[in-house]
């Protein structure tokens, strides 16, 4: 890991859950990393061990600590401050006693006169009360919105939550993001965004199953004098562009580049837009803006046609992006270029950054080989013969695994290909239409095929996906 790449983690993380997450990671995970683990983990004991800290419960510091001292490193003041915390919980049922030792604390908070001092109080109280079980536990099952337990606890305080509604579905989108589990939540969160800025539900939803989303349906709403704050409305937009990186960790790259397209063009809220507080006010707890710009552009890059393509480098979130951003500006242009040994070097060096982040290790797979196959069909598509050797060369890819990948696209798609075994050539004659259709259908290439990559929904990148060049 290069110190660059290491001050990303360090420095333009905020502290939080995921930056916990993230670092611990690292360090479990590339344990010859010595110098740097160091560093990291001594970063993370500093703040999970402080007087109070909110990571006091993090299930893994005992872990982080016996990296430490295989590094041959003093870990008795680490040792001694976590056997203290370690007293303040119980040997089992801790969930359970973390439980009744919250309840009487809000007990106590809802007794007190309904007013906005005692509403900050209680959300302080839920904040603390969801990190310390996500800490402990490493799940977000009780990690929940607080719109429903303050209905239940006392309806008047929802006055006041609607107030700081949209930051804590940021903070929601964040936790939940914790154990993987927010790419299945991103429907619920965008309705639920939708219905804070409405605040006028018709009443006869009162039949709807998910009863959170039907809290405000008897509290006033917002007169046209009442508008978000301005931390609200920040808030929402960044639970938006969140949005578009829980698409990209499901896979559902045409979403993705659907929602972006209506994101960029929406009206501005209080004089902010998207693209505003995206260039201005933009949060890195989920995930830094660089890493967020480069999602978009793998999915615009997967869904998109060559020939489409241009247009969306010229949009100005995008044309900024790409120009600060080195390896992106060279993936694109690459592939535009149809250098495919050029392209797949780059994809190459993401892969080398990406691995040290827990989520997009993973799902750049998809990417990389969905772009592999699609870059076979471009070339033959143009080049109409050609000799493994060549392509070989061409692509930077051993003989023996394009030939195991030449075969599986004759397979899948049925390929009008003749393949010279003796003299290693391949003969592609396909007419337009079928290259559009075969390149639309490479998305039933899931995990029985590119066996690195996940397996990914046929219906989705079928209907409307890729074309030819």
């Amino acid at each position: 890991m290069n110190d660059e790449l290491l001050d990303l983690y360090l420095n333009q993380y905020p502290v939080g859950p995921l930056y916990i997450k993230r670092l611990s990671y690292i360090v479990q995970k590339f344990t010859n990393l010595t110098t740097t683990n160091i560093q990291i983990i001594e970063r993370l004991l500093d703040i999970i061990l402080q007087p109070d800290s909110y990571y006091r419960y993090y299930n893994q510091t005992s872990k982080l600590i016996d990296c430490l001292s295989k590094y041959e490193r003093d870990v008795t003041s680490y040792v001694e401050k976590f056997e203290s915390i370690s007293k303040s919980l119980p040997n089992s049922h801790i969930s359970e006693s973390l439980s009744i030792m919250y309840d009487m604390e809000l007990d106590k908070l809802f007794s007190r006169e309904v007013g906005q001092e005692g509403f900050n109080a209680v959300v302080k109280l839920l904040e603390r009360k969801a990190l310390d079980f996500l800490m402990c536990t490493g799940v977000s099952d009780h990690v929940n919105d607080n719109s429903s337990y303050l209905y239940n606890a006392n309806p008047d305080y929802l006055i006041y939550h609607k107030r700081a509604a949209l930051r804590e579905v940021e903070s929601l989108i964040i936790y939940k993001n914790y154990d993987n589990s927010l790419h299945t939540l991103h429907d619920f969160l965008l309705r639920k965004l939708q219905q804070i800025l409405e605040y006028d539900k018709d009443e006869s939803d009162d039949n709807d199953d998910d009863k959170m989303m039907l809290m405000y349906d008897n509290v006033p709403k917002l007169s046209s004098e009442q508008k978000l704050s301005e931390e609200e409305t920040i808030a929402y937009w960044n639970c938006r562009w969140y949005l578009l990186y829980t698409l990209f960790l499901n896979d559902n790259y045409i979403s993705l580049v659907d929602e972006f397209e209506s994101l960029i063009t929406e009206p501005a809220i209080n004089g902010m837009d998207a693209n505003n507080v995206l260039e201005n006010h933009y949060h890195s707890d989920l995930i830094v803006l660089k890493y967020l710009m480069r999602t978009i552009c793998f999915s615009i890059l997967i869904v998109k046609k060559t020939s489409e393509l241009a247009r969306y480098w010229q949009l100005p979130v995008l044309k900024k992006a790409i120009s600060s951003d080195l390896l992106l500006k060279n993936l694109i242009k690459f592939y535009t270029n149809c250098q495919f040994l050029k392209f797949n070097e780059t994809v190459k060096s993401l892969e080398d950054e990406f691995q040290f982040d827990y989520q997009l290790s993973i799902n750049f797979q998809l990417f990389k080989n969905l772009m592999r196959f699609k870059s076979y069909i471009i070339y033959l598509s143009v080049v109409k013969s050609v000799s493994f050797k060549h392509m070989s060369d061409k692509f930077g890819i051993p003989e023996n695994v394009l030939e195991k990948d030449i075969f599986i696209l004759i397979s899948a798609f049925n390929l009008n290909v003749k393949v010279n075994k003796i003299e290693k050539t391949i003969d592609f004659v396909q007419p337009e239409t079928k290259i559009d259709e075969v390149v639309k259908d490479l998305n039933i290439l899931s995990s029985e095929v590119l066996t690195e990559a996940r397996a990914m929904e046929v219906s989705s990148i079928v209907l409307r996906g890729f074309g030819g060049k």
